[in-house]
């Protein structure tokens, strides 16, 4: 079945605010106008890619010119109709609609109805999207907190264990909203006003250890057809807790680069634990790309091989396409590094090869 791309890369946020008719903030409006072409790397012959009224074609290669680009307005005064996409009536936004990520926002703006099956599935992927669920099916030592008083007993509890973890830093715990992207929602001191602000308004925060990483990566999952295959690896860079880049090779190298700090054994034992921990939740629900973000930590706790020092720390499952989605796309023809650059007015793909 045909379907209809889109890049909202402001999802994390309209899951926090949890409303049918919402507003992204100006960056994410910015960096959905400039990469709304960005499907044309993984949408099937016959898909259509929803792209902003400023897009034009002539600024992506020959090769990826032969896809429906339809906008907004397309939809709204009747250009375009999703059930030219498929045989048959368009009556399933989850049929239809590939996004980025689904939320209550992209599924509004797209003109369907607010039926209860569509708001209660709809309300179960905000809820596995939280970090609150990832804390209690994918991590260790993390705390979801309340009240503030919670969060201070937290922090205690934390600043008691640091001394004996080589590899947490010197500030012992971060704090993280339920619903967040890109480093937003993110703190690495403790403020009350903040925590009090995030507890208000989505119900509690997550207090976690804060290590001192030595690399990140993620594993990729599908979800399709009520189950979940393992799609590939990434291993990509951030700043300040913001997505910079990904490494384009072949999962062969991906995975040599991985195995200084994780063994090959290790690596399949981990992907296929995390698939046994979430598809009973997830697989009913969730038809999609997802990631599992991680990252090593040398904790120096074991004797023997440099390897045995190492310990993966899971840092949050991303219910929505990821980056290194985007990435294994691109590995199929190009080697090297693909970056996501800001010149201070417009956003940009980079590949350096």
């Amino acid at each position: 079945m045909a379907k209809l791309h889109v890049f909202n890369p402001e999802h994390d946020i309209a899951l926090a605010s949890h409303q049918w008719q919402f507003t992204s903030p100006r960056a994410g409006r910015q960096l959905r106008e400039d990469l709304c072409w960005l499907p044309v790397f993984w949408a099937a012959e016959g898909d259509a890619i929803l792209v902003s009224n400023s897009f034009d074609i002539n600024q992506l290669s020959a090769e990826y010119q032969g896809f429906r680009f339809v906008t907004l307005d397309d939809i709204c005064k009747g250009r375009f109709h999703l059930s030219d996409l498929s045989s048959n009536d368009a009556t399933s936004f989850f049929d239809v609609v590939s996004p980025w990520g689904f939320d209550r926002a992209i599924a509004h703006s797209l003109g369907f109805v607010h039926t209860p099956e569509l708001t209660s599935r709809l309300d179960k992927i905000r809820m596995l999207s939280s970090r609150q669920w990832c804390a209690s099916h994918l991590q260790q030592d993390v705390d979801y907190c309340t009240s503030c008083l919670e969060v201070e007993t937290s922090i205690s509890r934390h600043a008691a264990s640091s001394e004996r973890v080589k590899g947490q830093s010197d500030n012992s715990v971060v704090f993280k909203s339920p619903w967040s992207s890109s480093g937003r929602g993110v703190q690495f001191h403790y403020s009350e006003a903040w925590v009090a602000s995030v507890i208000r308004r989505q119900g509690g925060i997550i207090v976690e250890p804060q290590y001192q990483k030595i690399i990140d990566f993620a594993f990729e999952y599908n979800s399709h057809d009520g189950i979940v295959e393992y799609a590939g690896l990434s291993l990509f860079s951030t700043s300040g807790g913001a997505y910079t880049g990904n490494i384009l090779a072949s999962e062969v190298e991906k995975e040599r680069i991985l195995a200084q700090y994780l063994s090959f054994e290790r690596q399949n034992e981990l992907r296929q634990s995390i698939i046994d921990k979430v598809s009973a939740d997830i697989a009913p629900v969730y038809q999609g790309p997802f990631g599992v973000d991680m990252m090593i930590v040398d904790l120096g706790t074991a004797s023997g091989t440099p390897i045995d020092h190492y310990h993966v720390v899971v840092c949050e499952l991303n219910l929505r396409r990821t980056m290194g989605h985007v990435a294994l796309a691109l590995s199929r023809t190009h080697l090297g590094e693909m970056q996501i650059k800001y010149d201070g007015n417009h956003y940009s793909l980079q590949i350096r090869e």
